[in-house]
Order: C-alpha cells, then structure tokens, then sequence
C-alpha cells in the first residue's frame, strides 16, 4: 500500500496559485473607462465654468456701462442747471425786495404816491418852442412809426364834384354837350380815386363811387337827349327858366 505525500501536490498547487487571475484585463478595461468618464466630467465642468464665467463678465459689463452712462447724465444735468442758476442768479437778486423792517424800529410809512397828474404841454412847430413835457414828441414819433397820415383822395372828391356838375349841365338843355364832357373827365377821375384809396391811409372811396354813378348817369342821359330819345330834354330845351317858374310858383306863398 502506498502513502500518498503531500510534497508534490504542494509543489503542483503552487504555480496554479502564482499564475494571474483572469478578471485582471477587465478590471484595467474599468479603469480607463473610469479615468475617461472622470476626465469629460471635468471638462464639462471646466467648460460649464468658463461659460458662466463669461455671461458674468458680459453681465458687469452692461451693468458698468449702464452706471457710467447714468453717471454722465446725471453730471450734465448738474452742469447745466448750474450754469442756468448761474446766469439767473445776477438778475433775481436785484428783483428781490427790499427786507422789511424789523419792528422793535420806530420807522414812519412811506408816503403815498401823488395822484395829481403830471401837466403835457404841446408843441409849438410854428415857433420851435420845446419847453414842456416831451410827452407830445413821443406820441408823435409813435404815429411816425405807425405809418403815413390818414387823408382823403383828391381825385375821389374831384370825381364826385364833376359828377354833380355834369348832371345839372346834361339837365339845363342847351349846355348838354358840355355836361356829357364833363361827365366823361368825371369818370376817368373817379375811376382813379378808386385806384388811389385802394391804400390803407387813403380815404374817400365811397365818394368816387358816387361820382362815377354820377357820371354815368349823365353820359347815359345826354346820348339819350341827344338822339331824340326824351321829348322834355333837348338842346333846343331850355328848363332853367321853367324850373325857376316852378320853384317861385311853389315857394312864394310859403315864405
């Protein structure tokens, strides 16, 4: 019978137990994987970080840019109303009044004010006397500064006298020739003070209206008498005579 020895058994066990266990290639295989997960987290922290870090920096920017803009603003707005108080400040310490008494001081009131009116003297231009008050002088440059002096218009007053004047000549008969003349010189010059008032400082513009009604009126009642048209006027008509009969025969039992 043989005895088994545990000699050989130990020595064929010991290089099983020396030789490497299999999981080893995993476990470096998890290892690097580890390493890698560990490394993009950093990165994207890394990166995550650099990310807020710069909206930060824009961020104090805008807010600095906005302070200093704020600042400025408000250093002008300084500027300027003291360079206003500055000029005002002169003219609304003169237009201060005075300060008022203290009253422990025995002051008397002011006088009142004068209501006599002060005396105008006009001017004489005939003489050249200047004595008196200048009031007159100063209204009379005012009325200078306003403009030329009202006045009537020549030719409208000439118009309206010629118009009169050619209707009693076209009415007398035997000058009615003359009175047509007469009314065509009426009309040209009442056409012309028309003209002439057109202007504010002329007046008379009804009066050359009058004249040149007038004047027509007598133009159109001579050509009339002179064709034959009115049988009681007429240059072998003579009706100063008969209107003088008629004025006696209606006003002397008046008078």
């Amino acid at each position: 019978m043989r005895i088994p020895t545990f000699s050989r058994q130990t020595e064929t066990d010991t290089p099983e137990a020396e030789r490497p266990a299999p999981a080893s290639a995993a476990t470096s295989t998890n290892a690097d994987t580890a390493r890698a997960d560990t490394a993009r987290r950093e990165a994207a922290t890394n990166a995550d970080a650099a990310r807020r870090e710069a909206a930060t920096n824009v961020d104090t920017a805008r807010r600095e840019a906005a302070t200093n803009a704020e600042n400025a603003r408000r250093e002008a707005d300084r500027a300027q109303r003291e360079a206003v108080r500055a000029r005002h400040d002169e003219p609304i310490t003169e237009e201060l009044p005075p300060a008022p008494a203290r009253a422990d001081r025995n002051t008397p009131p002011p006088p009142p004010p004068s209501t006599v009116a002060r005396p105008v003297f006009p001017r004489n231009d005939t003489t050249g006397d200047t004595t008196g008050d200048t009031t007159g002088d100063t209204a009379g440059e005012a009325n200078r500064a306003l403009g030329p002096k009202p006045r009537a218009s020549l030719l409208a007053t000439l118009s309206l006298i010629l118009g009169v004047g050619s209707v009693l000549l076209v009415l007398s008969g035997p000058l009615l020739g003359w009175g047509i003349g007469v009314a065509a010189v009426a009309l040209i010059l009442s056409l012309a003070g028309i003209h002439a008032t057109g202007k504010r400082h002329v007046a008379g513009k009804t009066d050359a209206l009058i004249g040149m009604v007038l004047a027509l009126g007598a133009i159109v009642l001579g050509v009339l008498a002179l064709t034959g048209s009115l049988t009681w006027l007429g240059t072998d008509t003579n009706n100063v005579p008969a209107l003088r009969e008629w004025l006696d025969a209606h006003t002397v039992n008046r008078f």
